[in-house]
């Protein structure tokens, strides 16, 4: 079941507030963001592939991958999310993913035939990358900020 809260802390006025699915069991903040637990993380890479599904998220901009970002040449990386969980353009943060002491910054701009329920999927360089991203038991950070 999921719990429903209002996220105004990023709208310009209260006119533009939209509902913000959140998991019952997920904390919410004063700042509009919450917390999640027991996520599960896999990678993905841009690719023609079927299984890959192109070079551009669903929202029609061009995959941005963790290494980019780590490099320094992206402001953002890619994330597929379960979008009745997580809305399509929050901010993502996931513990574990650091640079330079902050958080890494995660859009949640794709999803995928797979990608349900309490489960993430990382945009990276390649099919070795995405190996090395897939993990059980991770805590998320969502954020509504729109400014991608």
């Amino acid at each position: 079941m999921l719990g429903i809260f209002f996220s105004i802390a990023s709208c310009r006025s209260l006119r533009h507030a939209r509902k913000m699915r959140m998991p019952k069991q997920a904390v919410p903040s004063t700042n509009g963001c919450w917390t999640d637990t027991n996520y599960y993380t896999t990678g993905y890479y841009p690719d023609d592939s079927p299984m890959e599904g192109g070079y551009f998220d669903c929202l029609g901009n061009p995959l941005k991958t963790l290494q980019m970002y780590m490099a320094g040449s992206s402001n953002y990386v890619s994330l597929a999310v379960d979008k009745s969980i997580i809305p399509l353009r929050s901010v993502v943060n996931i513990d574990g993913y650091y640079r330079y002491g902050s958080p890494v910054v995660f859009w949640a701009c794709d999803v995928g035939g797979a990608i349900k329920g309490k489960h993430v999927d990382i945009c990276t360089a390649n099919a070795r990358e995405a190996n090395k991203v897939t993990h059980r038991g991770v805590t998320i950070h969502v954020c509504d900020r729109r400014y991608f």
